[in-house]
């Protein structure tokens, strides 16, 4: 079995059950090193500073945030450090929503959603009643200081989880032909 990617509470009013994420996938794709042809070394990418026209060290790097052509804020290293959530042990279900409703186009990555052995009866509770209702629940939850929107769903056998992406990540249909109106 897959290692577990987070460990935590789901919790929906006065109820809080124990349990582990898995990752559902992951990509299986070949990573190729970039070589010197005439004695098979792996080649280092320089930074170049263009300013400058010469290469520079990683120590002389800052982070910033482009919010027009060419023009930049930059943002701190503690100031990152302040600004991420901590992660969190609980999930928080935020509502319920018609599992119908949910368009595809905002699931992410997926996660089976395993109960530890004191949550078995709360975990059934809520998988049978996503699963009879079909409803899904969507839910706040933090990890590696990320704020992720979820999705909770019945699957097969048990509980998914699905990241999702906010509306302003997905584009819009109508820069592309996907419905005949």
């Amino acid at each position: 079995m897959s290692t577990t990617v987070w460990k935590g509470h789901i919790a929906f009013g006065l109820v809080s059950f124990p349990v582990k994420l898995h990752a559902a996938a992951r990509s299986q794709s070949i990573n190729f090193h970039q070589l010197h042809q005439c004695d098979q070394a792996r080649v280092k990418q320089v930074l170049y500073c263009q300013a400058e026209d010469r290469p520079v060290s990683r120590a002389e790097l800052v982070k910033g945030f482009e919010y027009e052509q060419n023009c930049y804020v930059v943002v701190a290293e503690h100031e990152l450090e302040q600004m991420a959530p901590p992660s969190s042990r609980v999930m928080e279900v935020r509502e319920f929503v018609p599992a119908a409703e949910v368009d595809p186009v905002y699931l992410d990555a997926s996660y089976y959603v395993v109960p530890e052995p004191a949550g078995e009866k709360a975990y059934t509770l809520l998988y049978e009643a996503l699963r009879r209702s079909s409803y899904a629940a969507l839910a706040q939850w933090t990890c590696h200081n990320r704020e992720h929107l979820v999705l909770l769903r019945p699957g097969r056998c048990g509980l998914l989880l699905h990241t999702l992406f906010y509306a302003d990540e997905v584009r819009a249909r109508d820069e592309f032909r996907t419905e005949v109106e």
